[in-house]
């Protein structure tokens, strides 16, 4: 399976602690990639990270590789609502490059919340 992170750089921004907590879900995403043996793509050789954190640069390369891809890491959809109302054409653009979108963050939720180990990916999002 083959995958992306996408984390909002927004979502973080007016917090003084806003990268340290970028960081952290991004170790958290990349974490959960490594245990469902999730390969992530780098679409882009110049990218820094293994993750991108601006949607409309994951978009650009979406577009411009022309790529299908399994799956979609976000940490909540909570963190991508502006975006997926101010830019839904675009948001539609990017979860159509993937087969299922996933969150972290409700996987983590539903592992605190019954006492059974989850085996299987996580729900998918309805984004």
């Amino acid at each position: 399976m083959k995958g992306i992170i996408l984390l909002n750089r927004q979502a973080y921004s007016g917090d003084t602690k806003g990268e340290v907590k970028l960081l952290h879900d991004a170790g958290k995403l990349l974490h959960f990639a490594k245990k469902h043996q999730i390969e992530l793509i780098k679409l882009n050789p110049d990218q820094l990270n293994v993750y991108y954190t601006i949607p409309f640069a994951l978009h650009y390369d979406l577009k411009k590789w022309n790529v299908t891809l399994d799956y979609l890491l976000i940490h909540s959809a909570s963190h991508f609502q502006d975006f997926r109302i101010d830019y839904s054409e675009y948001w539609e653009a990017i979860s159509n490059h993937f087969t299922f979108v996933a969150e972290a963050e409700r996987q983590v939720q539903q592992q605190t919340s019954t006492s059974a180990d989850i085996q299987d990916l996580p729900p998918i999002s309805n984004l």
